[in-house]
């Protein structure tokens, strides 16, 4: 009976240990008189925390954090494909235009045909006056049913704009 109280002690302080990790360092755990010393966190650890704070904001509409916690955990795992689109969507969500065409340039380097981070780059061409570059990105973007019109307005505005 005493074993199995220890087991259920020690599955009991992983389980509270484990998400604690991602969040900071814990020194020093008395379990029974036994001290249990742990590491800081590592940075694959650190960068998991990022992931699920920012699934936290975005899941509370916090779109500035949201966008701030999955640019973090992209600096953790730069290639990760899925947080680099997310940090991206919700860096252009949270209105960070410029930040949001930083990260949609790694996007289109890595997905040629992806239409919001095109738009992206075609919008943030045309902020900048440079309306051949905005055509440029518009050219390379994959059509579709929802983006012809867009695509085509932004087209027309540039071409008056050159």
């Amino acid at each position: 009976m005493h074993a199995r109280k220890s087991r259920f002690a020690f599955l009991a302080l992983v389980a509270l240990a484990l998400p604690l990790g991602a969040c900071g360092t814990v020194s020093r755990v008395m379990l029974g008189g036994s001290e249990v010393v742990t590491v800081p966190p590592s940075p694959q650890a650190k960068s998991y925390g990022e992931y699920l704070s920012a699934r936290l904001a975005a899941s509370a509409h916090d779109l500035k954090d949201a966008a701030r916690l999955y640019r973090g955990a992209l600096k953790g795992d730069p290639g990760n494909a899925d947080l680099l689109g997310r940090a991206f969507l919700y860096t252009a969500t949270a209105g960070e235009m410029n930040e949001a065409a930083k990260l949609a340039r790694r996007v289109v380097a890595a997905s040629p045909d992806d239409r919001a981070a095109r738009l992206a780059l075609a919008v943030a061409a045309l902020a900048h006056g440079d309306y051949t570059g905005a055509r440029d990105q518009i050219g390379k973007s994959a059509g579709g049913r929802f983006t012809g019109l867009t695509l085509t307005l932004i087209d027309g505005w540039a071409a008056e704009g050159e």
